[in-house]
């Protein structure tokens, strides 16, 4: 590991750092756009809007949808890739929810 550029590694894992906070600090203070949220797939039926809802919108909820419940006839989340999905999937028996194993997974394919 010494031919590892750590100082690359900081300025990267700051930056994502920074974008979650943005996003999240965005989603408390920023009006949320419920027609829209709810307009598009919804998962799962029913949610709360939170202060985490901003970050589980458009097409993350098909890849949450997916790593849960799989892939089903006739589905509209059918069309995306398998892959990040499974890595959720097994990411799961590790940390035990579906959100924050996609979170670490997205970022760690990012990274």
């Amino acid at each position: 590991m010494k031919n590892v550029p750590w100082n690359l590694v900081g300025i990267i894992a700051s930056w994502k750092i920074a974008i979650l906070l943005i996003t999240f600090t965005a989603g408390v203070l920023l009006p949320f756009n419920k027609l829209h949220f709810y307009s598009n797939f919804n998962y799962p039926d029913g949610q709360k809007i939170t202060s985490i809802t901003a970050f589980k919108t458009w097409d993350a909820q098909h890849y949450l949808y997916l790593s849960e419940v799989g892939y089903k006839k006739d589905q509209p989340s059918n069309w995306f890739y398998p892959v990040f999905p499974y890595t959720v999937k097994v990411a799961q028996v590790i940390f035990r929810d579906t959100f924050i194993s996609a979170m670490i997974v997205s970022n760690l394919y990012s990274f």
